[in-house]
């Protein structure tokens, strides 16, 4: 029939597991990471990182929509010339085609 092993999954699982926890935490904690010292910050101190926070995002955003309208232009200044190339190859085209006859 089907082979069943002498210990059940879960039993193994949660073996494992056990082994594992315990591994994890018997490690020595080290005196300096036990206690960190804390550094109040004031809300005066809160509020200006904020500021700057803000003052640096909306330079980013200028500086992205002047990236923007660089692209506006440099895209209209190359339709014009493809639309000033396509008619001076229409024209060379008319102009030819008459010639023939």
């Amino acid at each position: 029939d089907a082979y069943l092993p002498a210990e059940s999954a879960k039993t193994v699982f949660e073996e494992d597991c056990l082994r594992l926890n315990e591994y994890m935490h018997s490690s020595p904690v080290k005196a300096d990471e036990r206690k960190k010292p804390s550094k109040r910050i004031s809300n005066d101190d809160v509020l200006k990182m904020q500021y700057e926070c803000l003052c640096t995002q909306k330079e980013t955003l200028n500086l992205k929509r002047q990236k923007l309208k660089m692209q506006i232009n440099l895209l209209e200044q190359q339709a014009n010339a493809n639309q000033t190339f396509a008619t001076a190859l229409n024209a060379n085209f008319v102009v030819a085609n008459t010639d023939s006859f």
